[in-house]
């Protein structure tokens, strides 16, 4: 995404983010390179979860049984396994929200946060 920085808008010498893009999407697509589609959680019996995309395994949750807390850890893999079927369309709102953003101003770290935010889940 094209940003620009703009510094002490406020008088205070902060320096916040313009986005100058035409549109949310116009990088968005050219970089997902993770499995389209809508990723799910298939819960199978025993401790194990596959988040699936188009019928394909994408991966596999064990629930690590201590033999104390199983329904916590069931509970704790099953949440995990949320997380990650939902990673794509975080990640595009992310980016979404970048877009948003970028046409107001915002404080230098928060920039930071975002831009490394999705360049970490784009594997950069």
């Amino acid at each position: 995404m094209n940003y620009e920085t703009i510094t002490n808008l406020n008088g205070r010498g902060d320096t916040f983010l313009s986005h100058n893009s035409t549109s949310p999407r116009s990088d968005s697509r050219e970089t997902m390179k993770h499995t389209q589609g809508q990723w799910e959680v298939d819960k199978q019996s025993g401790g194990v979860t596959y988040i699936r995309a188009n019928k394909d395994c994408l991966a596999t949750i064990h629930t690590a049984y201590d033999g104390k807390n199983n329904t916590q850890k069931e509970m704790e893999s099953e949440s995990n396994a949320n997380l990650i079927a939902s990673a794509p369309e975080m990640l595009e709102m992310l980016k979404e929200s970048s877009f948003i953003l970028g046409e107001h101003q915002i404080e230098e770290a928060s920039r930071d946060k975002l831009i490394n935010l999705i360049a970490k889940a784009e594997g950069k």
